[in-house]
């Protein structure tokens, strides 16, 4: 299995990608790019809420007021398009891609998901630390990562294995990161 990061900058270079699934990240003030509904994929999943770990962080209470957190219930949609995908797909010749306006924190915890759930015998820290080599700009969403760990449950492993890698270097945009579960076998 392949899965492909990025940000808003580096989209175009996806073009010649053709993924099996999309799941785009945007914020309420946004709209969703063109590009989503010109890119030709099997399908393809889109979820509105803003970069935030805990909107309770937030303390002016008209900011807070302006932003959308993160639900369960997006989590658990993310999760059964990224399951579906597992189930339908004997082989490892799939690819997933997920979007975010940078490419460094929503479509990464996105992406430590569905390499959780495929890799379910590797542990959560593996995993984690294998993402933080391929790029040292990402920094899953917590609390992304905390609902995933709540249905897929695994017992605090996978928040506190994107946790344990920390917040990734300072940037505008995390870049184009493309991971191969191959990888994490040689």
């Amino acid at each position: 299995m392949r899965v492909v990061i990025t940000g808003q900058d580096t989209f175009s270079q996806c073009m010649d990608i053709k993924p099996d699934y999309w799941a785009y990240f945007y914020s309420p003030h946004a709209k969703l790019p063109t590009q989503f509904e010109e890119f030709v994929c099997a399908h393809k999943s889109s979820y509105c809420f803003n970069d935030i770990d805990d909107l309770e962080d937030i303390v002016d209470a008209d900011k807070r007021a302006l932003l959308k957190a993160v639900t369960q219930q997006q989590i658990h949609s993310l999760i059964a398009d990224i399951e579906g995908w597992i189930c339908a797909n004997e082989t490892t010749n799939i690819c997933l891609l997920f979007s975010c306006y940078a490419g460094i924190s929503r479509s990464p915890a996105a992406s430590f998901i569905a390499l959780c759930m495929w890799l379910s015998h590797i542990p959560e820290k593996t995993i984690a630390h294998y993402m933080r080599e391929k790029n040292s700009y990402i920094t899953p969403n917590k609390a992304m990562c905390h609902y995933a760990d709540v249905l897929l449950e695994r017992n605090g492993r996978l928040l506190q294995a994107a946790q344990d890698i920390g917040r990734g270097k300072e940037a505008y945009s995390g870049g184009l990161t493309c991971l191969d579960t191959a990888d994490l076998f040689s």
